[in-house]
């Protein structure tokens, strides 16, 4: 927990502004970087407590997102600006995204009565594969692929600009060659819902299992639930049979890209999330949506106001508190929004 209040100077650079969430490990503010030269920057600035920062795991998966995200160079990822240790205590910060996250934005449209506009969720499952995929396929300095995966992939860690951004966020949990494995028995890292068959009994992944996550987090949207959240489907999978999706709950076409990337079967999956963003792609295409940012600025205009009325934040759920994520209801969306 920090000790400077709004007006405060953090690490001697950055202006805190007021607090934006707090989870069970530590919390999110809203900061002004500020450098001699006069130039500033509003940024989110996310930091353990006290108590986590003393236990060398939280520090260790902290430190690794930023080694993880510093890596990542892309329109459609968070950009880690910064890392560093005060008091003891370590910090990050992260670019900071005037808007929401996708979750909340679906959460707020149902709200209302009304459902995710098509476009927009095509949009934002064509902008989150292509960054996942940017991901998938980074190298070192040698050429050597890193082999990156986000493993969390799902609508509260895709935060969406006012402006039409889609950016993907949080990853806290992402697994890359060099990193060291979390090698706990019996537990598999991820959110309920959104795992793939191969991520829930901890066998080995690629970006397959990210492409099943993708296809989760587009039904949540058109359809309010990812259908991989009941025992039942969990049992399924495991047992390497398909998902039930109502037929005539969503188009044809689309219905046919969904099932796809949620195969039990890693082969019978996309084979890679760019595979999976050309077909949502061909579907914008198809519906003559042109304008894919237009359509996610239009739809977030929408709901400024219904946010505005919004109630006052909500606890912070499971896996929002285990990753530092912070309470839907907030005015900026800075880092990992359920």
């Amino acid at each position: 927990m920090l000790r400077h209040g709004p007006g405060s100077l953090f690490a001697g650079r950055y202006e805190i502004r007021r607090l934006l969430g707090r989870g069970a490990m530590g919390e999110v503010y809203e900061a002004v970087l500020q450098s001699p030269s006069g130039f500033t920057r509003r940024v989110a600035l996310k930091c353990l407590r006290p108590e986590h920062a003393s236990n060398p795991k939280e520090l260790a998966g902290l430190r690794e997102e930023a080694r993880i995200a510093s890596l990542l160079h892309h329109g459609s990822i968070v950009d880690v600006i910064d890392f560093g240790i005060v008091d003891g205590a370590p910090f990050l910060v992260l670019e900071l995204v005037e808007g929401m996250s996708a979750a909340t934005a679906a959460a707020l449209a149902r709200g209302g009565g009304h459902e995710v506009p098509l476009g927009a969720a095509l949009t934002i499952a064509v902008d989150a594969a292509r960054a996942l995929h940017y991901a998938h396929e980074l190298t070192d300095e040698a050429g050597r692929p890193l082999h990156i995966l986000h493993r969390d992939v799902k609508p509260s860690n895709i935060l969406l600009s006012f402006a039409g951004d889609v950016k993907l966020v949080d990853f806290g949990i992402a697994l890359a060659d060099d990193r060291v494995r979390d090698t706990t028995v019996g537990f598999a890292k991820g959110t309920r819902g959104y795992m793939s068959p191969e991520q829930l009994i901890r066998g080995p992944l690629d970006p397959r299992s990210d492409v099943f996550a993708l296809g989760c987090t587009l039904h949540a949207l058109l359809l309010g639930e990812s259908p991989a959240r009941s025992d039942a489907a969990l049992a399924r999978l495991v047992a390497q049979q398909p998902l039930e999706i109502p037929r005539g709950s969503l188009p044809d076409d689309v219905l046919a890209v969904v099932s796809r990337a949620l195969a039990p079967r890693p082969a019978d999956r996309h084979p890679s999330a760019l595979a999976f963003a050309e077909d949502a792609a061909r579907l914008l295409a198809a519906r003559r949506h042109a304008d894919g940012r237009g359509l996610v600025s239009g739809w977030l205009e929408g709901l400024r106001g219904a946010r505005a009325k919004s109630a006052p934040p909500a606890p912070l759920s499971h896996a929002a508190r285990e990753t530092l994520s912070i309470p839907t209801p907030l005015p900026l969306a800075p880092v990992g929004v359920p």
